[in-house]
């Protein structure tokens, strides 16, 4: 038999790292910092239960917050493309 001593690898890669402010939102705006959110093409806001309750498309062309649809209290989660945050309004 043979024995090879190649490693065992994948390729790697890096979710953008995102961070979301002000926790608990305050005023329907949510402001977002991270490398390259311009890339961003689609924020998808849901809430505890699962259902979705925003879509927005292409979110931050020349900005950088998000302009949330007057949502009630409570715990919502935003999905950037292939990143999720958890936060609470209110």
């Amino acid at each position: 038999w043979t024995c090879y001593t190649a490693p065992l690898s994948t390729t790697e890669f890096e979710t953008p790292k995102l961070s979301i402010y002000p926790n608990p939102v305050k005023n329907n705006t949510l402001y977002v910092t991270g490398k390259n959110i311009e890339k961003i093409k689609r924020v998808e806001i849901y809430n505890v239960n699962g259902i979705l309750v925003q879509v927005i498309e292409k979110p931050f062309n020349n900005k950088n917050y998000l302009v949330l649809k007057n949502l009630p209290k409570g715990i919502y989660f935003a999905k950037f493309d292939d990143n999720a945050q958890k936060f609470l309004v209110e």
